[in-house]
């Protein structure tokens, strides 16, 4: 049946079906029949009393919704009425052909989907029809009930989410509805497509990704849905509880992570979607071109590299999700659970490639020959830290072995381990100055190359 104008003075809209006023008018805040609660919509009952368990009439599945049949039976292979293209789903029209500008019913902008509202108007505070809390979202559930175990539709496995069917059923090989590529994943555009120029919902600012808000705004204090504690991310479960053991969606072996698939079958031969170049790799870029010149978010400064923030504002007082322990460092492990965690193989591969690394440069620095353990042992019995003053633990190389230092005594001082861990291969410019300074007048190996750094 063809729509009529709604009748509404002043609205002119039309009506779909056999309806006398269109949908914006017909949404007016009302008292819910059931249960007496105020809600705004064109329907005599809220959402929470409309969504009843049911006997799907179809399969005979029992479901929770408001509707005859369950998501399954309804999503059914159809023709799109605006293109003519084959899809499945539930409405009329395919998702390209539905998503069109429009005007938000609310606030009156325009923007482009298949809503009646715009994003910022459909983020209100809600109460949960599942377990009563009230939440900020979309959604009619919080992120909490939805996140239950199901079995999947497709092959059965039961799998922890809020989707109806696990990521191997849905990681597909398909072809992107913008730019034409093919790529495997869940979503109709391909990650290159998704990312794109918007507004931040919350500080307004301009920034490119796939968020309703940038990075800034996302990374917020929020209460964990896994253990209750407090932390500060964008993710609904802390680091802790992210990082579990599960089994690997491709090759099913068990591994301890908090990605679908293990490093080995992440870690394949893909396409840069900037230069085209093909590259083994877990990322989408290859690494020329994620290393690019970016403003860090936390302090503004430009840096080169393909994270977010400057290597400066990562290193952070953090809490290993393994241990517990606190650390300062940018990941998400303190140094000893890192260690423990890699696999045996790949420990003494590293250990090798190290001390080899170290041999030579020794090897090649010595002046007089290897300087003997003995003058080690004297040279970090001989006093306390130059650097802080605390009990010496070891020896340090006051120009380091990589920036053109000897393996000679004259370069050797002694160091406890938290001075010479942080030191590392810097120079004396480019370490603490206050360290700097008390070593200067305690040794005069530093201070004669300290003088030798700021002589010009």
């Amino acid at each position: 049946m063809p729509g009529r104008v709604c009748v509404t003075e002043g609205c002119g809209k039309t009506a779909a079906g056999t309806n006398l006023k269109c949908t914006r008018c017909r949404s007016i805040t009302r008292d819910c029949v059931e249960c007496g609660r105020t809600f705004k919509g064109p329907q005599r009952k809220c959402q929470p009393c409309s969504r009843v368990t049911r006997v799907c009439t179809e399969c005979g599945r029992t479901f929770s919704g408001s509707t005859r049949k369950c998501t399954p039976c309804r999503a059914t292979p159809r023709v799109c009425q605006g293109c003519g293209e084959t899809f499945k789903g539930q409405t009329s029209k395919c998702v390209p052909c539905r998503a069109t500008e429009r005007e938000c019913i609310e606030c009156g902008d325009t923007f482009s989907g298949s809503t009646r509202k715009c994003r910022r108007c459909q983020v209100v505070e809600r109460q949960c029809i599942g377990c009563g809390k009230t939440f900020n979202g979309t959604n009619r559930t919080c992120d909490s009930c939805r996140m239950v175990e199901r079995p999947c539709l497709v092959c059965g496995k039961p799998f922890k989410a809020n989707n109806r069917t696990c990521n191997s059923c849905r990681a597909t090989e398909r072809g992107c509805i913008e730019c034409g590529k093919t790529f495997t994943g869940t979503a109709d555009k391909c990650a290159w497509c998704y990312a794109s120029e918007r507004e931040c919902t919350n500080c307004g600012k301009p920034f490119k990704g796939t968020n309703s808000q940038c990075s800034s705004c996302s990374v917020t204090e929020r209460v964990c849905a896994g253990c209750g504690k407090i932390f500060i991310g964008r993710k609904l479960k802390c680091d802790l509880c992210r990082y579990t053991e599960r089994e690997c969606i491709d090759c099913g072996k068990t591994f301890m992570g908090r990605q679908s698939t293990c490093r080995s079958c992440s870690n394949v031969e893909r396409e840069c979607i900037d230069c085209g170049k093909t590259f083994n790799g877990t990322t989408s870029k290859c690494g020329p071109c994620s290393n690019v010149e970016r403003e860090c978010i936390d302090c503004g400064e430009m840096f080169i590299g393909r994270q977010r923030k400057c290597g400066f504002c990562y290193i952070v007082e953090r809490v290993c999700i393994r241990c517990g322990e606190t650390f300062n460092g940018s990941s998400t492990m303190c140094r000893s659970c890192y260690r423990s965690a890699m696999p045996p193989e790949e420990r003494a591969a590293q250990d090798r490639r190290t001390n080899n690394a170290r041999r030579a440069r020794k090897l090649g620095a010595e002046v007089d020959g290897p300087v003997p353990a003995e003058m080690y042992a004297a040279i970090r019995n001989s006093g306390p830290c130059v650097y802080c003053g605390g009990p010496s633990a070891a020896v340090d190389h006051v120009r380091p072995l990589t920036k053109g230092g000897w393996e000679h005594e004259d370069n050797l001082v002694p160091v406890c381990k938290p001075c010479n861990s942080s030191k590392g291969a810097k120079l004396l410019t480019e370490w603490k100055a206050d360290r700097v300074a008390h070593a200067i007048a305690l040794s005069a190996k530093v201070a004669v190359e300290y003088a030798r750094l700021t002589r010009f």
